[in-house]
């Protein structure tokens, strides 16, 4: 700009810079590092997407009823979404966890746990960090609670439980398929369940809680640990390993049990089956708390396998 222009410009609009004061935010004259600008920018995508902030998880009730779409404290979205004949509604609960209660179904009806995409923010298209960085691409579920009779619910990659699980129905589940039970959750179904597959660990804890069905138990399948604490069990109503199952999805089939990581009944807890072992508990770590897994008429030879230590 030429010496008359400048002198030509109102003095309310004449650039005075102040001293100390950097001239722009743009990285091109910032004074911030590019360790800094990484850490700023990344702040602003995880508020943008309420990344790591405690307290409710945002609903949408969809597809009249047979649906919720919840994105949880995570910033991630989920889509739970019932196949068949009924309806789901859903809760906030503390602490970033999710309610669901399940009512009108029939034999038929599955639940499902869908991972979708994240909302698009502005500037993140070539930001990668923040995105797997925060997030642990699980929906915590608090409560589950089914009035009727399902088939079957699958959250085997996408949900962990931490609270009940109640199918209060007396027909026969055929599968639930979960990440993680962790301390606080409980699996309750008031007849038969065919399969019952946890993707990792099953750390129950707390009286009153841990893993409980009015009939069999045909399949129980844990990739991790096993852990029973502070009062938590197992109860299995009548049989345990009785049907053979079909592999399915993710499911192994089978019957009986297999623990992958090892088994821990502490004092207090209990693993009971009420009538029959009809098929081999495999541990294939250590099982710690053997007398206090206890069958109605006995543990028939090879009924449970260890192949690590065994401790009473």
């Amino acid at each position: 700009m030429s010496d008359q222009g400048r002198r030509d410009r109102p003095a309310r609009r004449r650039f005075r810079p102040i001293v100390g004061e950097a001239l722009e935010s743009r990285e091109l004259m910032s004074t911030l590092t590019p360790g800094a600008i990484f850490l700023q920018r990344r702040a602003m995508l995880a508020r943008q997407l309420m990344i790591g902030q405690r307290g409710s998880v945002d609903r949408f009730v969809t597809a009249a009823g047979s649906a919720v779409t919840v994105t949880d404290t995570d910033g991630e979205r989920y889509r739970v979404q019932l196949t068949g004949e009924g309806a789901v509604t859903s809760t906030s609960l503390p602490d970033g966890r999710i309610g669901l209660v399940v009512r009108g179904t029939n034999t038929l009806s599955q639940l499902d746990v869908v991972p979708l995409s994240r909302v698009r923010v502005a500037e993140g298209a070539h930001t990668f960090g923040p995105y797997k960085a925060f997030g642990d691409g699980m929906l915590n579920i608090g409560l589950l609670d089914v009035y009727g009779p399902i088939n079957g619910i699958f959250g085997y990659n996408t949900a962990k439980l931490s609270g009940p699980l109640v199918v209060r129905d007396g027909t026969t589940v055929d599968r639930i398929a979960l990440a993680d039970l962790e301390p606080g959750a409980s699996v309750s179904v008031g007849g038969t369940l065919n399969q019952l597959e946890v993707l990792r660990s099953a750390h129950l804890a707390g009286a009153g809680t841990g893993i409980n069905t009015g009939l069999d138990l045909n399949v129980l399948n844990v990739g991790g640990f096993l852990t029973l604490n502070d009062g938590a069990g197992i109860r299995v109503g009548r049989d345990l390993g009785l049907i053979e199952q079909a592999a399915s999805g993710t499911g192994r089939g089978g019957r009986g049990a297999r623990i992958d990581g090892g088994v821990f009944i502490a004092e207090g807890s209990r693993w009971s089956i009420d009538r029959t072992l009809a098929a081999a508990v495999l541990d294939l770590g250590d099982f710690v708390g053997t007398s206090r897994f206890v069958v109605g008429n006995g543990i028939p030879t090879g009924g449970l396998v260890v192949v690590g230590t065994s401790i009473p």
